[in-house]
């Protein structure tokens, strides 16, 4: 099976550069590989439960693979919590399921990177090792739709979500993802 999360960066900055314009399409046959990992953001309504693609199917979802020893990865996933927290409170919401998983290796900052933020922060295990599963690459966001068929990749190392353009590039491209999911059969 062709890896459902990643298509060479080129195609995905062109297809990020067209999402406003609500061409949003599947990237994959079907939907990602499906996995369980424990939330551990203390802040974040599910702390200690697992969390997995497929409890959140039938919405939106984001998917932010970060490490929790980065400070630019700290400083994005802020901006996300910023994002999702504008989502829940727009006029109709914005049905978006937001998360991040941490890869293996770096849990020691785990409290660090999650302080004040109540978006689930999902530690990855060897034993699950999603990373591997999506394929993605360091700093993705990988968005599924409401059948857990991935639907756009921004990477954040070329994407700062604090550049003002980036930040509404992404919030336009969940806007036409919910659209999408909403018109298919």
């Amino acid at each position: 099976m062709p890896n459902p999360a990643r298509a060479p960066l080129p195609i995905l900055i062109t297809l990020i550069g067209v999402m406003g314009c609500s061409s949003v399409e599947p990237l994959a046959d079907g939907p990602v590989t499906d996995f369980a990992l424990v939330d551990v953001n203390a802040g974040s309504p599910s702390f200690g439960e697992e969390i997995s693609p497929r409890d959140v199917q039938g919405q939106v979802s984001l998917w932010f693979f970060g490490h929790a020893t980065c400070a630019y990865c700290g400083a994005q996933f802020e901006l996300l919590d910023q994002l999702r927290q504008e989502s829940e409170a727009a006029d109709p919401p914005l049905n978006v399921a937001f998360f991040g998983v941490n890869e293996v290796g770096h849990e020691v900052a785990n409290d660090t990177i999650t302080e004040g933020l109540s978006t689930p922060w999902l530690q990855d295990t060897e034993a699950v090792n999603a990373w591997e599963a999506w394929g993605v690459a360091f700093r993705d966001v990988i968005i599924l739709d409401d059948q857990n068929v991935p639907i756009a990749v921004m990477n954040l190392t070329y994407n700062d979500l604090s550049a003002p353009q980036n930040y509404a590039e992404l919030r336009r491209t969940l806007e036409d993802a919910v659209a999408y999911s909403a018109n298919e059969p």
